[in-house]
């Protein structure tokens, strides 16, 4: 886990929704209407199917979040879907 989270995810279902938190993330920072500019928590936590109280105990704003998925926003893997965008559309 990096730096820039509140809380570390202990179970699973934690983890599953901190991943879907991030790839919200990435497909939103990905799509050219929207941005790193346009990007909004709302946003974010609306595509993941979260509370924004939810969103805020893993970030505490949204440049966390985008610090936290730096490594993964500009990898388009085969299907045109970020590095973990597949979890969005699970």
């Amino acid at each position: 886990m990096s730096a820039v989270l509140r809380n570390k995810p202990l179970q699973t279902r934690s983890q599953v929704r901190l991943d879907a938190i991030k790839a919200a993330a990435i497909k939103l920072y990905n799509n050219p209407q929207i941005g790193r500019d346009r990007l909004t928590t709302a946003q974010v936590a609306l595509l993941a199917g979260c509370s924004i109280g939810t969103f805020y105990r893993y970030f505490e704003d949204r440049y966390a979040l985008l610090e936290a998925i730096a490594p993964d926003r500009d990898q388009t893997p085969a299907g045109g879907q970020g590095a973990v965008a597949s979890v969005v559309n699970a």
